[in-house]
């Protein structure tokens, strides 16, 4: 019977243990009692009750452990889940700045197409000063394209130049015999 009776006493389930600060000394056995329980018992028993006595108590200091570090890991949860709303924020806020980067890129790239396409581009060709190497022909193998160009341009100034003198000229004489209009000189 004995034997029938511990396998008993491992079948029932134990009720789950409470926080310590759950626990009034109201509610456990006085000394008189357990020690009286305790001499009705045989020696092997006592010996079977004082195992599941310590292995009560080191179930319930594993699960006052596990009950702290689980509320230690609801903390950490808690502050990633914080740290995950803000960066979620942030993610939104700078996917709405990159889009309209995007757009005001757009923009911009068609305003430029529409630009370069409307006026007239420079030639590609390198400006080089040195003068023109190919064996072309005799009469323009020694030609410095860029000083022909500055000189170009140095003679348009110098025709503008002698209009404009031209002009001074005609009506300073147009004003000796008339003496009606007079033109200002720069």
């Amino acid at each position: 019977m004995a034997k029938g009776e511990k396998v008993k006493l491992k079948s029932k389930p134990s009720p789950p243990p409470s926080d310590n600060s759950d626990i009034d000394s109201s509610d456990e056995s006085s000394d008189e009692e357990i020690d009286h329980l305790l001499g009705k018992m045989d020696k092997k028993s006592r010996a079977f009750m004082a195992e599941l006595v310590k292995e009560l108590e080191k179930t319930q200091d594993t699960l006052v452990s596990e009950r702290s570090e689980l509320e230690a890991l609801r903390l950490e949860v808690n502050q990633v889940e914080s740290i995950n709303a803000t960066l979620m924020k942030d993610l939104a806020a700078s996917q709405a700045q990159c889009n309209s980067l995007k757009s005001r890129n757009e923009e911009l790239e068609e305003q430029y197409s529409l630009l370069w396409s409307s006026t007239s581009h420079p030639p590609n060709a390198k400006v080089d000063s040195s003068a023109s190497t190919s064996k072309g022909c005799d009469k323009c193998y020694n030609v410095d394209l860029d000083s022909y160009a500055t000189n170009l341009t140095n003679m348009n100034e110098m025709k503008k130049e002698i209009v404009r003198l031209n002009l001074i000229i005609a009506s300073g004489c147009m004003s000796n015999e008339n003496k009606k209009e007079k033109v200002q000189y720069k």
